[in-house]
């Protein structure tokens, strides 16, 4: 229930839903696409090819299938959560294709069509266009030297409440509307029984009800939500439902009270080695390390990152 990252931790625990996912490209991919997947062979995997640099924009899920010729197809999910849109989009995803195709190669592979899909729920809208658009070309000849590819957009802006009810899904249509509304609380409040919708039946398994805890988790860690607020937005709901909401809401704060004492003890002791360090030049790093308690490699870190501070 860690509170770092939390959109991404929601969206990576939902969109690792197999059916979750299905129910996406069916839904959501031009039908000319998902048409001809074969969806009996999507399958999930663990990898990721987003690295140090993408992190900062985005979280990804991939899942593999097979085209209904028998070809196989990389489907990888994106998810972008910031409240503004990158300038120049296609550079982060012809960096992410690049990793996975260098990826291909060092697995010994062919190399894999891959579908680069973005799900966007920030506070600007994303305005689309072709990568040769953001170069001032003095001819049409030019754009042969440009990298020619697309990538498929899900804006939720773009997407009514009406439209997304209608979907034919359950845990996706939850899924969606949150990320929609994450940013606007009171909507969250005055909409409750619409943004949970189905849970009524959810809660009656436990794959249900682990996924409304998920929804709870993930409002609870995304808006740091104060007792009474909480109360108010889960006053609505069936007591089954809300009791399993207020039960959740309590943990997160008992886990943000764990996380704020280990993070309190850290920062106590990385003072700690700097101070030493200051008072004793000569100490080395493992002299240090064994009078804190530490690994070498955490005060050789410690030390590097106050440097770069000064």
């Amino acid at each position: 229930m860690s509170v770092e990252k939390p959109h991404d931790k929601f969206f990576k625990s939902t969109f690792s839903i197999k059916e979750v996912a299905e129910d996406y490209i069916q839904q959501f991919l031009p039908k000319e696409i998902s048409s001809n997947l074969d969806l009996k062979t999507l399958e999930h995997s663990d990898g990721s090819y987003v690295d140090d640099v993408l992190s900062e924009h985005f979280s990804d899920i991939v899942y593999y299938c097979e085209s209904k010729g028998n070809e196989a197809i990389r489907i990888s999910l994106l998810f972008e959560h910031k409240s503004y849109v990158p300038q120049y989009p296609h550079l982060q995803l012809l960096r992410y294709l690049v990793n996975a195709w260098e990826n291909d190669l060092k697995d010994k592979k062919s190399l894999t069509v891959t579908i680069p899909i973005i799900l966007y729920h920030g506070q600007r809208k994303w305005h689309y266009k072709p990568f040769n658009e953001y170069f001032k070309l003095p001819n049409n000849e030019l754009t042969k030297y440009i990298p020619n590819f697309d990538y498929h957009l899900s804006d939720l802006r773009d997407y009514s409440d009406e439209a997304l009810l209608q979907l034919k899904a359950g845990f996706l249509i939850n899924t969606l509307l949150i990320f929609k509304y994450i940013w606007n609380v009171e909507y969250l409040q005055a909409n409750s029984a619409k943004i949970f919708v189905y849970s009524e039946d959810y809660i009656e398994s436990e794959r249900g009800k682990n996924f409304l805890k998920a929804l709870f988790v993930y409002i609870g860690n995304a808006t740091k939500l104060k007792p009474k607020t909480v109360s108010e937005l889960y006053k609505n709901l069936p007591k089954k439902i809300s009791d399993l909401a207020m039960t959740t809401f309590e943990a997160i704060k008992e886990e943000g009270k764990k996380e704020g004492k280990k993070e309190g003890i850290l920062l106590e002791k990385r003072n700690t080695i700097v101070k030493l360090k200051e008072e004793f030049p000569n100490w080395s790093t493992a002299k240090i390390a064994e009078f804190t308690n530490s690994t070498e490699k955490f005060v050789a870190r410690v030390l590097k990152e106050h440097n770069q501070n000064k």
